[in-house]
Protein backbone atom coordinates (compact mmCIF):
# COMPACT_ATOMS: atom_id res chain seq x y z
CA UNK A 1 0.00 0.00 0.00
CA UNK A 2 1.58 3.30 -0.93
CA UNK A 3 1.80 6.16 1.95
CA UNK A 4 -0.68 8.65 1.36
CA UNK A 5 -0.12 12.46 0.74
CA UNK A 6 -0.89 15.11 2.18
CA UNK A 7 0.29 15.19 6.30
CA UNK A 8 -0.32 18.78 7.87
CA UNK A 9 2.12 20.86 9.91
CA UNK A 10 1.36 22.87 13.06
CA UNK A 11 -1.44 24.99 14.21
CA UNK A 12 0.87 27.88 15.15
CA UNK A 13 -0.88 30.56 16.77
CA UNK A 14 0.95 33.74 17.96
CA UNK A 15 -0.95 36.69 19.58
CA UNK A 16 -1.44 39.88 18.19
CA UNK A 17 -3.92 41.91 19.84
CA UNK A 18 -7.46 41.11 18.58
CA UNK A 19 -6.47 40.12 14.88
CA UNK A 20 -3.94 37.04 16.65
CA UNK A 21 -2.19 35.32 13.30
CA UNK A 22 -2.49 31.32 13.12
CA UNK A 23 0.29 30.06 10.75
CA UNK A 24 -1.34 27.23 9.91
CA UNK A 25 1.37 25.28 7.47
CA UNK A 26 1.37 19.42 4.17
CA UNK A 27 2.28 13.85 3.95
CA UNK A 28 1.48 14.33 0.09
CA UNK A 29 0.03 14.28 1.90
CA UNK A 30 1.38 16.10 5.40
CA UNK A 31 3.11 18.09 6.03
CA UNK A 32 0.39 18.47 3.74
CA UNK A 33 2.15 17.18 1.16
CA UNK A 34 2.89 13.03 1.39
CA UNK A 35 1.52 10.19 0.97
CA UNK A 36 1.91 8.36 3.57
CA UNK A 37 1.12 4.38 4.18
CA UNK A 38 -1.00 4.68 6.79
CA UNK A 39 -1.93 1.72 9.04
CA UNK A 40 0.27 -0.80 6.44
CA UNK A 41 3.55 -1.48 7.20
CA UNK A 42 6.00 -1.97 4.44
CA UNK A 43 7.48 -5.39 4.05
CA UNK A 44 11.60 -5.96 5.91
CA UNK A 45 13.92 -4.70 3.38
CA UNK A 46 11.58 -2.69 1.16
CA UNK A 47 10.31 0.80 1.18
CA UNK A 48 8.90 4.05 -0.38
CA UNK A 49 10.35 7.04 -0.60
CA UNK A 50 8.13 10.76 -1.88
CA UNK A 51 10.11 13.75 -3.02
CA UNK A 52 7.23 16.72 -2.93
CA UNK A 53 6.93 20.22 -4.06
CA UNK A 54 4.31 22.29 -2.26
CA UNK A 55 2.91 25.78 -2.82
CA UNK A 56 0.23 27.46 -0.69
CA UNK A 57 -1.17 31.09 -0.11
CA UNK A 58 -3.49 32.64 2.34
CA UNK A 59 -5.04 36.36 1.85
CA UNK A 60 -7.66 35.62 4.66
CA UNK A 61 -7.66 34.14 7.76
CA UNK A 62 -10.15 32.47 9.99
CA UNK A 63 -10.95 34.74 13.43
CA UNK A 64 -11.55 33.71 16.96
CA UNK A 65 -15.27 33.14 16.16
CA UNK A 66 -14.22 31.31 12.84
CA UNK A 67 -15.11 33.96 9.97
CA UNK A 68 -13.22 35.05 7.79
CA UNK A 69 -11.01 38.24 7.36
CA UNK A 70 -8.52 39.89 5.13
CA UNK A 71 -5.18 39.68 6.22
CA UNK A 72 -1.68 40.62 4.68
CA UNK A 73 -0.31 37.76 2.00
CA UNK A 74 1.60 34.66 3.35
CA UNK A 75 3.16 32.51 0.81
CA UNK A 76 4.79 29.33 2.18
CA UNK A 77 6.41 26.55 -0.51
CA UNK A 78 8.14 23.28 0.63
CA UNK A 79 10.42 20.62 -0.50
CA UNK A 80 10.15 17.57 1.49
CA UNK A 81 11.43 13.86 1.31
CA UNK A 82 9.29 11.24 3.14
CA UNK A 83 11.21 7.88 3.23
CA UNK A 84 9.94 4.72 4.50
CA UNK A 85 11.42 1.32 5.37
CA UNK A 86 10.39 -2.03 6.53
CA UNK A 87 13.11 -3.09 9.41
CA UNK A 88 11.10 -6.10 10.58
CA UNK A 89 7.98 -7.98 9.72
CA UNK A 90 5.43 -5.47 11.01
CA UNK A 91 7.81 -2.67 11.58
CA UNK A 92 7.85 0.13 9.62
CA UNK A 93 11.00 3.29 10.25
CA UNK A 94 10.09 6.55 8.40
CA UNK A 95 12.23 10.07 7.97
CA UNK A 96 11.77 13.00 6.55
CA UNK A 97 13.24 15.97 6.26
CA UNK A 98 11.76 19.42 4.63
CA UNK A 99 13.35 23.24 3.24
CA UNK A 100 10.94 25.95 2.93
CA UNK A 101 10.88 29.19 2.00
CA UNK A 102 8.51 31.05 3.74
CA UNK A 103 6.80 35.49 3.08
CA UNK A 104 4.57 36.68 5.61
CA UNK A 105 3.97 40.97 4.18
CA UNK A 106 1.78 40.92 7.54
CA UNK A 107 3.49 43.39 10.54
CA UNK A 108 4.70 40.22 12.19
CA UNK A 109 5.84 38.50 9.83
CA UNK A 110 8.69 38.43 7.24
CA UNK A 111 11.00 36.22 4.50
CA UNK A 112 12.94 33.37 5.50
CA UNK A 113 14.46 30.28 3.68
CA UNK A 114 16.02 27.26 5.02
CA UNK A 115 15.58 23.89 6.97
CA UNK A 116 12.46 23.32 8.48
CA UNK A 117 11.15 20.02 10.69
CA UNK A 118 12.93 17.31 10.35
CA UNK A 119 10.39 14.08 11.72
CA UNK A 120 11.91 10.05 12.64
CA UNK A 121 9.89 7.64 14.17
CA UNK A 122 8.24 4.18 13.32
CA UNK A 123 5.18 2.37 12.74
CA UNK A 124 4.09 -0.90 14.21
CA UNK A 125 1.26 -3.31 13.39
CA UNK A 126 -0.51 -4.38 16.02
CA UNK A 127 -4.05 -6.16 14.30
CA UNK A 128 -3.75 -7.19 10.67
CA UNK A 129 -7.26 -9.62 9.04
CA UNK A 130 -6.39 -12.21 6.62
CA UNK A 131 -7.17 -10.53 3.35
CA UNK A 132 -8.22 -14.57 2.19
CA UNK A 133 -11.04 -14.75 4.76
CA UNK A 134 -14.43 -13.23 4.29
CA UNK A 135 -15.93 -11.25 6.92
CA UNK A 136 -16.56 -7.85 8.21
CA UNK A 137 -12.49 -6.64 8.95
CA UNK A 138 -10.86 -8.65 5.59
CA UNK A 139 -8.05 -7.27 4.67
CA UNK A 140 -7.87 -4.44 7.31
CA UNK A 141 -5.04 -3.73 9.70
CA UNK A 142 -4.42 -1.38 12.61
CA UNK A 143 -1.23 0.34 13.78
CA UNK A 144 0.97 2.30 16.46
CA UNK A 145 3.24 5.16 15.37
CA UNK A 146 5.01 7.45 17.11
CA UNK A 147 7.79 10.15 15.96
CA UNK A 148 10.11 13.38 17.08
CA UNK A 149 10.02 16.34 15.22
CA UNK A 150 13.39 18.93 15.21
CA UNK A 151 13.22 22.04 14.26
CA UNK A 152 15.29 23.87 11.73
CA UNK A 153 16.02 26.21 13.84
CA UNK A 154 15.77 27.17 17.27
CA UNK A 155 16.36 30.78 17.33
CA UNK A 156 13.76 32.99 18.95
CA UNK A 157 14.14 36.28 17.07
CA UNK A 158 13.19 35.64 13.74
CA UNK A 159 8.96 36.28 14.13
CA UNK A 160 8.31 33.41 11.58
CA UNK A 161 9.83 30.58 14.03
CA UNK A 162 7.50 31.36 16.70
CA UNK A 163 5.88 28.03 17.93
CA UNK A 164 8.16 26.41 15.05
CA UNK A 165 11.47 26.37 16.76
CA UNK A 166 10.43 23.42 19.27
CA UNK A 167 11.08 19.83 19.66
CA UNK A 168 7.63 17.60 19.14
CA UNK A 169 6.55 14.36 19.69
CA UNK A 170 3.61 12.91 17.85
CA UNK A 171 1.66 9.53 18.54
CA UNK A 172 -1.21 8.07 16.92
CA UNK A 173 -3.52 4.81 16.21
CA UNK A 174 -4.35 3.84 12.68
CA UNK A 175 -6.58 2.03 10.74
CA UNK A 176 -6.58 0.78 7.20
CA UNK A 177 -9.08 -1.26 5.45
CA UNK A 178 -8.91 -2.16 1.31
CA UNK A 179 -12.37 -2.91 -0.06
CA UNK A 180 -13.83 -3.03 -3.67
CA UNK A 181 -16.06 -0.13 -4.90
CA UNK A 182 -17.82 -1.96 -7.55
CA UNK A 183 -14.92 -3.05 -10.03
CA UNK A 184 -12.73 -0.69 -8.00
CA UNK A 185 -9.84 -1.29 -5.43
CA UNK A 186 -10.29 1.42 -2.82
CA UNK A 187 -8.68 1.54 0.43
CA UNK A 188 -9.62 3.78 3.79
CA UNK A 189 -6.67 4.95 6.42
CA UNK A 190 -8.19 7.00 9.24
CA UNK A 191 -5.48 8.54 12.56
CA UNK A 192 -6.01 9.89 15.84
CA UNK A 193 -2.97 11.06 17.50
CA UNK A 194 -1.73 13.64 19.89
CA UNK A 195 1.61 15.82 19.43
CA UNK A 196 2.80 17.39 22.55
CA UNK A 197 4.41 20.18 21.68
CA UNK A 198 8.09 21.26 23.80
CA UNK A 199 7.77 24.91 25.49
CA UNK A 200 4.77 27.52 25.19
CA UNK A 201 3.08 26.52 22.20
CA UNK A 202 -0.17 24.22 23.12
CA UNK A 203 0.11 20.25 22.42
CA UNK A 204 -2.53 19.33 19.13
CA UNK A 205 -5.28 16.52 18.96
CA UNK A 206 -4.84 15.64 15.17
CA UNK A 207 -7.40 13.20 13.44
CA UNK A 208 -6.65 12.16 9.49
CA UNK A 209 -8.73 10.37 7.04
CA UNK A 210 -8.08 8.78 3.21
CA UNK A 211 -10.42 7.24 0.92
CA UNK A 212 -8.69 6.19 -2.27
CA UNK A 213 -9.93 4.38 -5.52
CA UNK A 214 -8.33 3.21 -8.90
CA UNK A 215 -10.59 3.45 -11.65
CA UNK A 216 -7.91 2.14 -13.64
CA UNK A 217 -5.02 -0.03 -12.17
CA UNK A 218 -1.99 2.74 -12.63
CA UNK A 219 -4.81 5.80 -11.35
CA UNK A 220 -5.29 6.27 -7.81
CA UNK A 221 -7.80 9.04 -6.90
CA UNK A 222 -7.41 10.38 -2.76
CA UNK A 223 -9.48 12.32 -0.80
CA UNK A 224 -8.34 13.62 2.59
CA UNK A 225 -9.32 15.39 5.29
CA UNK A 226 -6.73 16.67 7.80
CA UNK A 227 -8.24 18.31 11.33
CA UNK A 228 -5.79 20.04 13.97
CA UNK A 229 -7.22 21.22 17.08
CA UNK A 230 -4.97 22.97 19.83
CA UNK A 231 -5.22 21.53 23.33
CA UNK A 232 -5.69 24.19 25.62
CA UNK A 233 -4.38 28.06 24.94
CA UNK A 234 -0.76 27.40 25.74
CA UNK A 235 1.39 30.03 27.34
CA UNK A 236 1.62 33.61 25.93
CA UNK A 237 1.40 35.04 23.25
CA UNK A 238 0.10 31.90 22.00
CA UNK A 239 -3.60 31.34 21.83
CA UNK A 240 -5.93 28.42 21.16
CA UNK A 241 -6.84 27.39 17.27
CA UNK A 242 -8.33 24.60 14.75
CA UNK A 243 -8.37 24.03 11.29
CA UNK A 244 -9.80 21.53 8.93
CA UNK A 245 -8.17 21.08 5.31
CA UNK A 246 -9.61 18.75 2.58
CA UNK A 247 -7.18 17.61 0.09
CA UNK A 248 -7.72 15.77 -3.44
CA UNK A 249 -5.07 14.27 -5.41
CA UNK A 250 -4.18 11.87 -8.70
CA UNK A 251 -1.20 9.49 -8.33
CA UNK A 252 -0.28 7.64 -12.20
CA UNK A 253 2.14 4.86 -11.88
CA UNK A 254 4.24 4.77 -14.43
CA UNK A 255 5.45 1.08 -13.76
CA UNK A 256 6.27 -0.49 -10.31
CA UNK A 257 8.78 1.24 -9.12
CA UNK A 258 7.42 4.93 -10.06
CA UNK A 259 4.53 6.75 -9.96
CA UNK A 260 3.69 10.63 -9.83
CA UNK A 261 1.33 12.87 -7.56
CA UNK A 262 -0.52 15.72 -8.48
CA UNK A 263 -2.94 17.27 -6.18
CA UNK A 264 -4.77 20.55 -4.35
CA UNK A 265 -5.87 21.63 -0.72
CA UNK A 266 -7.72 24.33 0.69
CA UNK A 267 -8.66 24.86 4.82
CA UNK A 268 -11.98 25.06 4.55
CA UNK A 269 -13.18 25.77 8.32
CA UNK A 270 -11.16 27.06 11.26
CA UNK A 271 -10.14 29.55 14.60
CA UNK A 272 -7.54 31.61 14.11
CA UNK A 273 -5.57 29.87 11.21
CA UNK A 274 -4.87 30.96 8.01
CA UNK A 275 -7.53 30.43 5.21
CA UNK A 276 -4.32 28.65 3.09
CA UNK A 277 -4.96 27.59 -0.27
CA UNK A 278 -2.07 24.90 -2.12
CA UNK A 279 -0.89 22.90 -4.89
CA UNK A 280 1.23 20.06 -4.92
CA UNK A 281 3.50 17.82 -7.16
CA UNK A 282 5.46 14.54 -5.93
CA UNK A 283 7.58 11.75 -7.39
CA UNK A 284 7.01 8.10 -5.67
CA UNK A 285 9.99 5.54 -5.88
CA UNK A 286 9.16 2.37 -4.38
CA UNK A 287 12.14 0.13 -3.93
Amino acid sequence: MARIAGRDGNCESRAAGAGAVVAAPIALAATTVVAVAGAWTFEPGTGQAIFALESKLATQQYNGKGRLVPRDRFAKSELSAYVEYGLADGLTVLFSPRIEDVNDSSQWGGARTGLGYTELGARARFVRFDAKQPGLWQGSVASLQGSVRVPGSVEDNDPLLVGNNVVEVDARVLFGASFAFGSWSSFVNAEAGYRWRDGDPPSELRGDLTVGVRPKPDWLVMGQLFQVTTVGQGSPPFRAGAYTRLQLSIVHDFDARWSVQVGANSIVAGRRALAENGVLLAVWRRF
